[in-house]
């Protein structure tokens, strides 16, 4: 039987609006009396999920959530982070000096803080919701203080497919192997430490709580969501996922995102089994 269920937030849990489908939660209040534990596994830093956890009630004793792409997991009831693995901080500024000369807006990410170079747009959803949490700089030098989880690279909304691939592959060859680069919502380049991703952080927690990698099932819609789809032991694209990856998951939703596309997941290979 599964043991945990990691969901990706935005365009898999959440509705294209940023509503939660009642289905979903319900489905997992259902899977957690067997004893299933649901896990948000977002890019998002915590401060920018933690709404959603608070939303969906999994913020219970034993809840978890995975944040910046596998980077930071923290104890949803305690608040205590359990792992972290920020970027070296000269990795980070290759990043952002890239970032600059490209004149992309770059979002260099902390624990607890977005802290964005050439803001004239926005990174983040609600942004008044997250003004508290963010501040705009003009370089990474006004921020060594703090631990860089992640960086955010926003390319433009009609940057071509191949036009991220070639992106991606100039900034591994900028880091010197030192990054681990992924992609998503079509115009978002996300920069960890190498080593990180989804995945790891996926099965570093079901390691923790002694959980085996056949135990776990991933849900995503998105390139930065492939790592956790193929190590899972049941990995699900949603309907409106891009086509890329339904080639790569043992499950095709026939439910999109907003017609709670994780609830038909739980249902299907947890409630109804």
């Amino acid at each position: 039987m599964y043991k945990i269920v990691c969901i990706d937030l935005d365009e898999t849990f959440l509705a294209r609006d940023y509503t939660i489908p009642k289905k979903n939660i319900e489905a997992i209040n259902k899977a957690r009396e067997l004893g299933v534990r649901t896990v948000i596994n977002t890019g998002r830093p915590f401060f920018s999920a933690e709404d959603v956890m608070l939303q969906a009630g999994l913020n219970q004793p034993g809840d978890f959530m995975i944040n910046c792409n596998g980077a930071v997991i923290t104890n949803t009831h305690t608040g205590e982070i359990i792992y972290s693995n920020p970027l070296p901080y000269h990795v980070a500024e290759k990043m952002v000096k890239r970032g600059k000369e490209l004149n992309l807006t770059v979002n260099v990410m902390s624990t607890g803080s977005s802290n964005v170079i050439n803001g004239d747009r926005s990174l983040l959803n609600h942004r008044d919701r997250h003004a508290p949490y963010q501040k705009f700089i003009n370089d990474l030098s006004e921020v060594t203080d703090l631990p860089v989880i992640k960086v955010l690279l926003e390319t433009s909304v009609d940057t071509s497919y191949d036009d991220l691939i070639a992106m991606k592959k100039e900034i591994e060859e900028l880091c010197e192997g030192e990054a681990e680069i992924s992609y998503s919502s079509g115009k978002f380049l996300e920069c960890n430490h190498k080593g990180i991703d989804k995945g790891e952080g996926m099965l570093l927690l079901a390691e923790k709580l002694g959980v085996k990698q056949e135990e776990t099932i991933a849900i995503g819609d998105n390139f930065n969501d492939v790592s956790m789809l193929v190590k899972a032991g049941l990995g699900v694209a949603v309907k409106n996922s891009r086509p890329e990856l339904f080639e790569l998951v043992d499950y095709v939703c026939e439910n999109t995102c907003d017609d709670a596309a994780v609830a038909e997941v739980i249902e299907n290979f947890i409630l109804n089994v």
